[in-house]
């Protein structure tokens, strides 16, 4: 499996993928709404459920981030979509994971 990192940015990959074998693209968990995958090229994006207040009510949405060679977290970008429930949000989540293939 193709591996672009090293040094620091090794590390933190390392501590939230350390079964170390993965499969292209598959949705990983590794916190309360907090996923993760790694591409065919060996990156790793994260993928963040977050939720906001509107008018009393809570809304989810789903925002993206990358793991830099330098060891950052390049954001990808909120998306503009908001939704009621957090499986909606999750069947979302998803859908990009699959989109990304």
């Amino acid at each position: 499996m193709l591996n672009p990192y090293t040094g620091n940015a090794l590390k933190t990959y390392e501590k939230v993928h350390p079964q170390g074998a993965y499969f292209v693209n598959k949705l990983y968990k590794f916190g309360e709404n907090k996923y993760y995958y790694i591409n065919s090229k060996g990156y790793m994006h994260f993928r963040l459920i977050g939720r906001v207040k509107f008018h009393g009510k809570y809304m989810y949405y789903v925002s993206g981030q990358t793991l830099t060679k330098d060891n950052m977290l390049k954001d990808t970008g909120a998306y503009s979509s908001y939704y009621d429930e957090l499986s909606q949000a999750i069947d979302r989540l998803n859908e990009m994971v699959k989109e990304a293939c």
